[in-house]
C-alpha cells in the first residue's frame, strides 16, 4: 500500500508513515500552516493549485499535478514528505510448498515462520533461523533488511 512518510521538524519522534487509504490534505489538520496546499491521492498523485509552494524534489509541480514515484520528496515549508510505495515486510507462517531459503539453504516448510522481501524472496525469520535480518541487505535484490515497520528510513537519504 502507498504511503507517506513524515516527521514533525520540531520533535525527535521517528519517521511515521501514512497510508494513503483515501486522499490525504497538505498540510496534514493541525500543522502550522495557514491553508490547504495539497491533495496525495489513493493513486500516488499529488494535485495541488499552480502558485502552491509545494516542491517534489525541489521542483514545482507544474500544471498543479504529478505522479509520485518512490522516495519523491514533498517540501511545504519546513515540512517534509517523501512518498513510498512498497508496504512494511511482515513476518507470517508460510503457508504453500516448501521452498529453498537463500540464506541458510534449508527448506522453508509449510507452517514454518518467514518473510517476503519486497523483490519477492522468501526467507526464514524467527529466533531460531533470523536468516532475513542475518545480513545488512537483501542478497537478491539489495535492499536493506529492516523489518521495523517501514522498508526504508528517510533520514538514509
Amino acid at each position: 500500500m502507498d504511503a507517506l512518510r513524515y516527521r514533525d521538524p520540531e520533535a525527535e519522534a521517528a519517521w511515521l508513515s501514512l497510508p494513503l487509504t483515501e486522499p490525504v490534505p497538505l498540510p496534514f489538520p493541525g500543522m502550522p500552516v495557514d491553508r490547504e496546499e495539497a491533495l496525495v491521492l489513493p493513486s500516488g498523485a499529488l494535485v495541488c493549485r499552480g502558485d502552491s509552494p509545494i516542491r517534489v524534489n525541489g521542483r514545482a509541480v507544474p500544471g498543479g499535478l504529478r505522479v509520485l514515484r518512490e522516495k519523491d520528496e514533498i517540501r511545504l515549508a519546513r515540512h517534509r514528505f517523501y512518498f513510498s510505495t512498497k508496504d512494511a515486510l511482515t513476518i507470517a507462517r508460510h503457508e504453500g510448498e516448501p521452498t529453498t531459503c537463500p540464506r541458510c539453504t534449508e527448506p522453508i516448510k509449510s507452517g514454518a515462520d518467514a518473510i517476503r522481501c519486497h523483490c519477492g524472496t522468501l526467507f526464514h525469520q524467527s529466533e531460531d533461523h533470523p536468516c532475513y535480518t542475518y545480513g545488512e541487505t537483501c542478497p537478491s535484490c539489495g535492499v536493506t533488511t529492516r523489518i521495523d515497520g517501514s522498508p526504508w528510513n528517510p533520514s538514509e537519504l
